[in-house]
């Protein structure tokens, strides 16, 4: 078998999926990645909403960083992952701002997550995929072999 048909049988393309990305908040706010549960993408290029939801409650009136001019002005970025954990697309937001913050709320019959909703606005979305909608996979094998 020729390299090339060697590589077509040993090559798989790998598309975006919902439960592998990154949401990436200003270090001052303090929300780690990891602790975003949930996330929509960015529908229009300029004045466009998200809403982000936490696992972890954000308490507005206690953290000095929300409570200033930086919720209405900062950047962030989502990033779409793949298997690997390789970044295959960014959307990258500027000029956001906080609109609303809700807390779950409180419920001794209820065993989810407490988190919180975030509805985020943004100024504009520049999307960046190199071209690529999906990463292409090639299976660890030695194509010179055999």
């Amino acid at each position: 078998m020729d390299k090339e048909n060697k590589l077509q049988q040993n090559t798989c393309y790998e598309i975006p999926r919902n439960n592998r990305f990154l949401v990436k908040f200003p270090e001052s706010f303090n929300i780690l990645e990891w602790k975003v549960r949930t996330c929509t993408l960015p529908v229009e290029k300029h004045n466009g909403n998200i809403t982000v939801t936490t696992m972890c409650p954000i308490l507005l009136n206690v953290n000095k960083q929300f409570d200033n001019d930086c919720i209405k002005h900062f950047n962030m970025s989502i990033d779409l992952l793949s298997q690997a954990g390789l970044v295959m697309s960014t959307y990258n937001l500027s000029d956001c701002k906080i609109n609303k913050v809700n807390n779950s709320k409180l419920d001794y019959g209820d065993d989810d997550i407490i988190g919180s909703v975030i509805d985020i606005s943004y100024g504009e979305c520049t999307p960046e995929n190199n071209g690529l909608l999906g990463i292409m996979v090639v299976n660890n094998q030695n194509l010179e072999d055999e």
